[in-house]
């Protein structure tokens, strides 16, 4: 199973596999902020 979200980069919930971000609506503005700190995490 992925440890993150596809979508947002956000870790995803380990019981239930859901992405805690996702399941709420994000902003726009939200949404690329995650997408950035996805993309520095997986650099490292």
């Amino acid at each position: 199973m992925q440890k993150f979200c596809a979508k947002c980069g956000s870790k995803l919930d380990e019981k239930t596999g859901r992405c805690p971000n996702c399941d709420k609506v994000l902003s726009k503005k939200e949404l690329k902020e995650k997408k950035k700190q996805y993309k520095k995490a997986v650099k490292k």
